[in-house]
């Protein structure tokens, strides 16, 4: 079988839970014996007109499209050129199947692409970008948005326009300021328009699915799908000993930084529990702003370590020395592999009442929950999870007895059934 996947780039380029499943699932596919290659963005080149590229990346071959700047609602769903070099792609590589993990950075012409060419498409989300233009359904400021309303929301959002209208810069940027308030109202229409559009492209899927329950639901409820396959990420982590060296617990934070990750609420309730002995180590690259202003919060505290970058080969090793795993987010999640790694080794998981992960983490029997962004609340679950030291052992003895978390290779082989019923599937008709 060949299968085309897509994702919003390279491992090379960019290392988060999306790209790195896509490159992932395609590795499993392909050793299955499955002739597999990818179609993403090129992050590092945006020149004019659009241009492909051919490469290989991790043993696949990686088909990058360098694509211009969007500069409008309709622009950035549907960047200039994707879906041509996608069709070039579809001619050149002949897949059977179609394997949509994004389409931000791309375009969403690229299902009707497919679905011209008659081609099975799988489309698997990872977040919600299908209604959301900023993905996280997460306003400027860290407030939860309740939902696009058919896009309603979508044009007074500084967070799904600031791309387009944040490049002003320098003494006059109170008036960029104005000039964003029009372009905003201007933008109302089109972010009302993309939603009926998106809506209208799904329809053309073969299947959609979801790694999360919570994922599946808020998109549905949005009024984006009439149905869809959960099929959880899964883990290639196996169970871990317990961690060596003694001490008090050592919690881990794994993400690539920024106010949406909140590293920052961490750092707060930690600083509401300056008595409870314990570590804290969070590892990761980010926002280079952003991570120095988090850097200088939490200086006072001895208790919390920064290590840095790390790359999907290391979170095993990192796993070993901890003994849970902290979740901060401000905004839902679907359910992220760090948490899924860290189930899937034994470690119990503090997560966010809202999101996916509550899916997974069962609150007091393999981890603790907290209201999504609230510090104190998340202090009081750490203290928790930390006061007691057979807590610790108790939720680990549950993952391992229970094993939430299915294996990555048993989620490729769920893929694989999925691909073999959309193509015994009869050939839709002429109308």
């Amino acid at each position: 079988m060949r299968v085309l996947l897509t994702a919003t780039a390279a491992t090379d380029q960019r290392l988060d839970g999306l790209t790195i499943f896509a490159e992932s699932l395609a590795t499993h596919l392909s050793r299955e014996g499955h002739t597999c290659a990818l179609f993403v963005s090129d992050l590092e080149q945006h020149p004019v007109r659009a241009e492909l590229t051919t490469t290989e990346v991790n043993g696949l071959s990686v088909f990058r499209a360098a694509l211009p700047e969007p500069r409008s609602p309709e622009e950035a769903l549907d960047v200039p050129g994707a879906a041509d070099l996608f069709r070039q792609v579809l001619a050149d590589f002949t897949p059977d199947i179609i394997h949509l993990h994004a389409l931000e950075l791309l375009a969403a012409g690229m299902i009707e692409a497919a679905a011209d060419a008659a081609i099975p498409t799988v489309m698997t989300l990872h977040d919600f970008y299908l209604i959301c233009p900023a993905v996280r359904l997460l306003r400027l400021g860290g407030v939860p948005c309740p939902g696009p309303d058919g896009g309603d929301r979508c044009g007074s959002c500084p967070a799904a326009t600031g791309h387009l209208t944040g490049r002003y810069r320098g003494p006059l940027r109170w008036l960029a300021r104005r000039w964003d308030v029009a372009v905003r109202r201007r933008f109302a229409d089109a972010y009302r328009a993309r939603f009926s559009r998106v809506a209208e492209a799904v329809k053309r899927l073969g299947a959609v699915v979801a790694p999360s329950e919570y994922l599946a639901g808020r998109t549905a409820d949005a009024g984006m799908l009439g149905s869809c396959e959960v099929i959880p990420n899964g883990s290639d982590v196996e169970p871990l000993p317990p961690r060596n060296g003694g001490g008090p617990p050592v919690i881990g934070m794994l993400a690539h930084h920024s106010a949406a990750k909140g590293t920052h609420l961490l750092v707060d309730a930690l600083a509401r529990m300056r008595a409870v002995p314990l570590r804290v180590v969070i590892h990761g690259g980010g926002e280079p702003k952003y991570l120095a202003a988090v850097r200088k919060q939490a200086r006072p505290d001895d208790r919390i370590a920064f290590e840095g970058p790390f790359t999907p080969a290391d979170v095993r090793s990192i796993l070993a020395g901890l003994d849970a795993v902290v979740l901060p987010s401000i905004y839902p999640e679907n359910c992220p592999l760090v948490v899924q790694d860290a189930l899937a080794a034994g470690r119990p998981c503090v997560v966010p009442s809202e999101g996916g992960a509550a899916d997974v983490v069962a609150d007091g029997r393999n981890g603790l929950h907290f209201a999504s962004g609230d510090a104190a609340a998340l202090a009081d679950a750490l203290t928790k999870l930390t006061s007691e030291p057979d807590r610790i052992v108790s939720f680990r003895e549950n993952l391992l007895a229970e094993e939430p978390v299915i294996a990555r290779a048993e989620a490729a082989r769920r893929y694989l059934a999925l691909y073999q019923r959309l193509l015994e599937r009869p050939a839709p008709t002429s109308p």
